[in-house]
Parts: C-alpha cells; sequence; structure tokens
C-alpha cells in the first residue's frame, strides 16, 4: 500500500513539474505579430512605396546563395550584401569564413575584385532590384487584382500581396532576357520590419536562392564599404 502511494506521489509530482516546465518554456518564447494587413485599404501606388521603403536608406543582409545549374550540381557560399540609395550594391563572398569575392555595383556597372566567379557576378547585378524592389517605379502603373497588387514597367511586372504588401514575385527583362524572382517565408527584424526570408532567382540556366540570416535596416557604413 505504502509502496502504490509512493507511485503515486512521483507521478503526480512529475506531471506537475512537466506542467510548468511547458509553462515556462512557453512564457519564454518570444511572441511575434503578423505582419500588418491593408486588405481593407484602398492605397495607391504612392502609398505602397511609402510603406514598404519606410525611411530605408541603407541595408545590410547576411546570407547563404546556392547556386544551382541544370547539368551542374549545386554550389553554396556565404554573402554579405550592402545596398544604399539610389543604385548602390555590394557583395561580398566568404569560403569558410574567409573573402573570395567583392562585387560593386555602380548605376547598373559591375565591378569585381577577387574570385567569386561570372554567375555571381552576373546575378549581382539584379540583386538590388530583388531587394530594392520598390525603386524606379516613378512612371509605374498598377493594377488591383482580387489578392494581389501588380505593378507594371517598361521592364519589370511585380507582383505585391494586397494584405501584407510583401513582394510575391519580379519578372524584370534585362537584354532581351527573362529573370524571375519569387520570394518566400515572411521574418521579421526586431524593429518590425518585414521581409521575404528567402529569394529565389531564376537567369536563364542558372538558378539562385538567397537565404537571409539577418537583415539591418540603415546600418552604419564603414570606411571600406563601396570601394574596390
Amino acid at each position: 500500500m505504502f509502496r502504490k502511494r509512493l507511485r503515486y506521489c512521483f507521478f503526480s509530482i512529475l506531471l506537475l513539474t512537466s506542467y510548468f516546465l511547458l509553462l515556462t518554456v512557453s512564457g519564454c518564447v518570444p511572441k511575434t505579430a503578423p505582419p500588418p494587413q491593408y486588405k481593407d485599404f484602398e492605397l495607391t501606388l504612392q502609398d505602397i512605396v511609402s510603406i514598404a521603403k519606410k525611411d530605408i536608406e541603407t541595408m545590410k543582409l547576411i546570407t547563404s546563395i546556392t547556386v544551382e545549374r541544370y547539368d551542374n550540381p549545386s554550389s553554396s557560399i556565404d554573402a554579405s550584401v550592402l545596398l544604399k540609395t539610389p543604385d548602390w550594391l555590394q557583395v561580398r563572398l566568404y569560403s569558410l569564413g574567409l573573402p573570395v569575392g567583392n562585387y560593386i555595383i555602380k548605376n547598373h556597372e559591375v565591378h569585381s575584385a577577387g574570385r567569386g566567379g561570372s554567375k555571381i557576378k552576373e546575378f549581382a547585378g539584379e540583386l538590388y532590384r530583388s531587394i530594392f524592389w520598390w525603386d524606379g517605379l516613378k512612371s509605374a502603373l498598377m493594377q488591383r487584382l482580387e489578392a494581389e497588387y501588380v505593378i507594371k514597367t517598361e521592364n519589370r511586372v511585380i507582383r505585391i500581396d494586397n494584405t501584407t504588401l510583401l513582394p510575391q514575385s519580379q519578372e524584370i527583362t534585362v537584354n532581351n532576357k527573362k529573370v524571375n524572382i519569387s520570394y518566400e517565408d515572411p521574418q521579421t527584424t526586431e524593429g518590425g520590419f518585414w521581409y521575404p526570408s528567402i529569394i529565389k532567382v531564376e537567369a536563364g540556366s542558372y538558378r539562385f536562392l538567397v537565404e537571409v540570416k539577418r537583415l539591418i535596416v540603415n546600418p552604419q557604413l564603414e570606411e571600406s564599404d563601396f570601394k574596390e
């Protein structure tokens, strides 16, 4: 009889301990609010650009980039991506923590240093518009559909979710070639800026998967930034 009571008490204590442990763990998990809801708003193109851009002048992304080609196995490389308006972008490539490439785009002209490879150089030229998708839309036309806004320029078609105002896809025409971009997995910074943490870019026979591990809005620039 005593053993049965002892087992019962031990089991009860174990259940209570597990219960309070679950409460403690769940209480420590950070709660993130869903992206802002704009579905019921009648927004103009200017409104959308203003909401998306906010006060962003520069942005830094810590990423992993996977490169695939139809007839070759995929390869991955770490990258630090720095953007500055208007039309400035720098991609620093790292392998095993060591710098192996440095690409700087100034007004659509690509300058390079290191051994990052021509495929990354070509891809870097479109990365600015992949991330700063709201830039260069002064003469654009916009149409609102049931679930999205469609923004068109002379060489771009951008689809924006009308609930979150996050980009869904982009189609860019460059030198009579199509570049298709899609966006997935929205995340938020500590400051509440929502962004797609996965960007997929298809250009010709190449596919690039950009996984954003960290994003910093308006970081302080260093002396070595945007210098060859």
